[in-house]
């Protein structure tokens, strides 16, 4: 993962926050941050067999593929809200399988970050959606 990178989201996730009146604790501002830049350099980073297999086939000892999971599934449905429509998935299905796969992570890694980001999924996304995507609702922050 290239510093640049990261200086570069770090930025954006900054101003979309202070712009927007988002408030989220700085793990999570920092973990968006880690997962856009770490993702920057992966152009595959869907499971071959599809999220919901995915999900299904986790096992708990297994927190690390839990936790891969949820975060191609945070990066899908932030950074690609509309990824999936065209064969019927919706935006919300990213985030059903990415809040469930880090409520398994947080049972054995990290119980607070998880928890937070199990449970404000959607919030999450929404924040990487509105911090990547020049059509997001917010728009003022690429002026």
């Amino acid at each position: 993962m290239k510093d640049s990178y990261v200086n570069a989201f770090r930025e954006v996730v900054v101003a979309t926050t202070q712009e927007n009146g988002f408030d989220i604790p700085e793990s999570v501002e920092c973990y968006i941050v880690m997962l856009l830049a770490n993702f920057m350099e992966q152009p595959n980073f869907l499971q071959d067999e599809g999220v919901g297999r995915a999900l299904f086939m986790l096992e708990h000892p297994k927190q690390k593929s839990a936790k891969e999971l949820g975060d191609a599934c945070l990066f899908v449905s932030g950074v690609f809200p509309h990824y999936g429509r065209r064969y019927g998935i919706s935006r919300k299905y990213y985030i059903d399988v990415g809040a469930t796969s880090y409520d398994i992570v947080s049972n054995y890694l990290h119980p607070e970050l998880f928890g937070i980001l199990s449970k404000n999924f959607e919030f999450v996304s929404t924040i990487i959606e509105t911090s990547t995507n020049k059509d997001a609702q917010y728009k003022n922050i690429w002026l």
